[in-house]
């Protein structure tokens, strides 16, 4: 995101959608969709779902673990999990296992969730807290096609 543009570029194999960078009509995702270009609503790491799918969590200095409900998570960006074959999750996921690091001043710089019952190993790690960076602009961007959109969750 610069300024109000919304840039995205994908390796997916998605119907419809190329693998240049597109720009996003950021007044066609919903304001509480999960991925969201509201100002302050970003999380591009998906850590609230996450924080939100706690059960059970215990504190040792900086380091926390405990179990998540995996089938809590939902989905949009960052971390998400998909059900096994029959379209459910295992009893399992509601009790998963997790581990997450703060910094000195209480960050969340790590978040890790082991491989089990199926399910793939999945991490998320944040760092250069308030570092300042330079964006420049996709050269060549395109407005992203109106085959995206449905694929991303969002009405069309």
């Amino acid at each position: 995101m610069i300024d109000n543009d919304v840039y995205m570029k994908t390796d997916l194999d998605l119907p419809g959608v190329g693998r240049e960078w597109m720009t996003l009509d950021p007044t066609r995702v919903p304001r509480d969709f999960a991925l969201s270009f509201a100002p302050g609503k970003n999380d591009p790491g998906g850590s609230a779902r996450l924080i939100n799918a706690i059960v059970t969590a215990r504190a040792d200095g900086s380091h926390i673990t405990g179990t998540m409900d995996v089938t809590r998570i939902g989905s949009g960006n960052g971390i998400n999990f998909s059900p096994g074959q029959g379209g459910t999750f295992p009893d399992s996921a509601r009790g998963h296992t997790f581990r997450a690091t703060l910094d000195a001043e209480g960050r969340l710089v790590s978040f890790s969730i082991p491989a089990a019952s199926g399910m793939p190993s999945a991490s998320l790690r944040y760092s250069d807290f308030g570092a300042v960076i330079d964006v420049t602009r996709p050269r060549g961007a395109v407005a992203a096609p109106d085959a995206l959109y449905p694929q991303l969750g969002m009405s069309g």
